[in-house]
């Protein structure tokens, strides 16, 4: 089951947006993320893709040990083996509602993992499947993988595992299905029912995540999880602004 979707080793600097990625998995076997990058991967961004019905969504590192090249500007170089070295993951969605995945041999294992991610941000991103995972929604693994955890909202556990850190805030984890638009589909944007996420997210610092899933801005109380609901305005020609210049006629008494 050697398979994949992005798969990257040794890179530096990619960005990785707005990609729709479906169906990595094997009846038989592990598959590799829907996007990963390992093997001393650096400086990597992950944002605004929706990966759907992967076995594994999205992944910084992999397995314990491994070979890494020295980057002459290491910025940690008293950290051991790295499997990834910083970059940010936020804003995606990741979805899992296949019956056939699910019941597979391994199954559905985790939504976002990271393995000797040393530095990595991962941040308003939602996971969410119509079944628990194998191991976790959001998991991080081994001892270099020492990580930010920022307003993630999953309807299963945030997991650490064989050691890993993170500097963990605003996260909601074992959100309600209903909490979600339509999971089949990867759609996770927020419904009516998500009001314990609404306003519920940490502040964060200027710069790492200030826009949504949709590009819509965050507020000064920014809601967990990828999407930012926007509340409509009863009027849609700017008419609370004072612009008539979208009215067809303007009488003045």
């Amino acid at each position: 089951c050697y398979t994949g979707g992005i798969d990257v080793h040794q890179a530096q600097g990619w960005i990785v947006r707005r990609n729709y990625i479906e169906g990595f998995w094997c009846p038989d076997g592990l598959s590799e993320h829907g996007i990963h990058f390992w093997k001393c991967c650096r400086d990597t961004l992950v944002e605004e893709n929706v990966i759907v019905d992967c076995a594994r969504g999205i992944g910084y590192g992999l397995g314990s040990t491994g070979a890494c090249r020295t980057y002459p500007d290491d910025p940690y170089p008293g950290v051991g083996f790295k499997g990834h070295i910083d970059g940010v993951i936020r804003n995606n969605f990741v979805a899992v509602a296949d019956s056939g995945l699910q019941s597979s041999s391994d199954g559905f294992d985790t939504g976002i993992g990271l393995e000797q991610a040393y530095g990595a941000r991962v941040v308003h991103n939602s996971v969410a499947s119509t079944l628990p995972p194998r191991s976790s929604s959001i998991e991080w693994r081994f001892p270099n993988s020492v990580i930010d955890l920022y307003n993630n909202l999953v309807s299963s556990d945030l997991l650490a595992r064989d050691g890993g850190v993170a500097n963990s805030n605003g996260n909601i984890d074992s959100a309600p299905l209903p909490w979600f638009t339509d999971i089949p589909s990867g759609d996770l944007h927020l419904t009516a029912a998500a009001t314990s996420a609404i306003d519920a997210g940490a502040s964060l610092e200027p710069g790492l995540c200030e826009w949504d899933f949709d590009g819509h801005p965050r507020g000064t109380l920014p809601d967990v999880g990828a999407d930012e609901i926007v509340q409509s305005e009863i009027f849609a020609d700017d008419f609370e602004a004072g612009d008539t210049n979208a009215w067809d006629v303007v009488v003045r008494g």
